[in-house]
């Protein structure tokens, strides 16, 4: 691992994919993209490239040919907290860190601040330590950049905020599964009703995922529990999973653009809680491939098991292929194991190592 100071850069990989992790506090961030031939602007996303809550996604080998650099900096309206800024750069598939940067509070004088770049130099992607402050704040900082409007800064920001996810409409090639949900009148728990009557409706958490192997034999899970598993859409694994809390609605956005690297996906859905059976929730599962008619799945039931094994989809030589599973497990580990696809569960190897001891 190379702990960076201002000035230091290194080569990543094109051919590897990274998370970019922020620990920012009060902070806000945002990014400012430079392609050839074209005025800066701010960032959301780009091919190779998405901002997932405080985390910036890199996979180098989808990162177009036009791309320049990219400006990660902060800023602060208020009074600047007394805290250490942090960033490390972690290689997805080992999970291994490959940098790391620290700024204290007395590094931090100013109001707004380049922290890093990441740039192309002579065919090769480097991650450079900035710390470049503005003492006039986000405006000078914008200017100095080209970049003028400052509220699209507040707009950009937006993007990186720790919310939930609003499902919303996506391209029509892009291949999506949403889930719908709702409760039967008949599904309350009998234990609530004894305290609470028969009116008493509990809340219910279905959520959605999926496992995924691609071409390049990497696997891993992205689901709509856990921050660090929401995926990526324009990066790998090109798969995100997004949510609407307020109306039972799930939905993981495939990019069809990358299908020649996709493999396979294995779509479940987990009960997480509220409910103990399958049978208690009128639950509809739609599937809208590309260039092709919707279809659409519903668990039947009557098994207390949590997690639904919905279908497969598979990508082989420009065809998208989807077989039916209607099987159901008790836990995540189990449908790996169902399916051998090989992910190492944490509590399993704790549970394994308590044993040889």
């Amino acid at each position: 691992m190379s702990k960076l100071v201002i000035g230091e850069n290194i080569v990543i990989s094109s051919l590897a994919a990274y998370r970019l992790q922020l620990s920012l506090g009060e902070w806000d961030w945002g990014c400012l993209l430079f392609n050839k031939g074209a005025a800066p602007i701010h960032f959301k996303e780009a091919p190779g490239l998405v901002i997932n809550d405080k985390a910036l996604l890199i996979h180098g080998a989808d990162i177009e040919d036009d791309f320049e650099k990219l400006l990660v900096y902060i800023n602060i309206d208020n009074k600047k907290p007394n805290q250490t800024i942090n960033a490390q750069l972690t290689e997805l598939l080992s999970g291994s860190i490959t940098a790391s940067m620290q700024f204290s509070n007395d590094e931090l004088p100013q109001s707004a601040f380049v922290l890093l770049e990441l740039y192309r130099h002579k065919e090769q992607l480097k991650l450079r330590c900035i710390g470049q402050g503005f003492a006039q704040g986000i405006s000078k900082l914008f200017a100095s950049y080209g970049v003028t409007e400052a509220s699209v800064h507040k707009e950009a920001m937006s993007s990186t905020s720790a919310k939930s996810v609003t499902v919303s409409n996506t391209q029509l090639d892009d291949i999506l599964v949403n889930m719908h949900w709702d409760t039967k009148q008949s599904s309350v728990h009998h234990g609530a009703n004894l305290f609470v009557g028969e009116n008493f409706k509990p809340m219910t958490d279905l959520r959605v995922g999926c496992l995924y192997e691609l071409h390049n034999g990497q696997r891993g899970l992205v689901q709509t529990i856990g921050e660090d598993l929401l995926g990526s859409f324009h990066g790998v694994p090109y798969v995100e999973a997004l949510r609407s809390e307020n109306s039972h609605v799930e939905q993981l956005a495939i990019n069809a653009k990358y299908q020649h690297k996709l493999h396979r996906y294995l779509i479940y859905a987990l009960m997480a809680e509220g409910h103990n059976n399958w049978s208690a929730l009128n639950v509809e599962i739609e599937f809208q491939l590309a260039q092709s008619q919707k279809r659409c799945f519903s668990p039947d039931t009557l098994m207390m098991k949590p997690i639904y094994a919905v279908a497969m989809l598979e990508f082989e030589q420009g065809e998208i292929t989807i077989t039916a599973l209607n099987e159901y497990f008790e836990n995540l580990p189990e449908l790996d194991q169902a399916y051998g696809w090989g992910l190492a569960w944490r509590y399993q190897n704790q549970s394994e190592n308590e044993e040889q001891e």
